[in-house]
């Protein structure tokens, strides 16, 4: 479990720095911007429909946070030494 959580950790921090190594590459593309808007909203409405689908409108407040969260689910599978099912029956 360690090395799996390690190499996403390497290859999240890997793909980082290869963003910005290649940022020169950004100002010929001056558009680029558009590209990463169906990204962002790719994630508010699975974030949003996932609140609707819990009937707890208040959670609507914290999907700022999720990214925090989601980034930082590497430090839980670095911690934790047991195998978990999740049971989808």
């Amino acid at each position: 479990m360690k090395a799996v959580v390690g190499s996403r950790l390497l290859i999240w921090v890997l793909g980082v720095f290869g963003s910005w190594a290649l940022s020169p590459l950004w100002f010929l593309f001056w558009e680029s911007f558009y590209f990463a808007i169906p990204g962002g909203l790719y994630y508010w409405v699975t974030y949003l429909y996932g609140i609707g689908k819990s009937k707890k409108p208040y959670y609507f407040f914290l999907i700022p946070l999720f990214g925090i969260f989601e980034a930082s689910s590497f430090y839980a599978g670095l911690r934790q030494k047991e195998f978990v099912v999740i049971d989808k029956n």
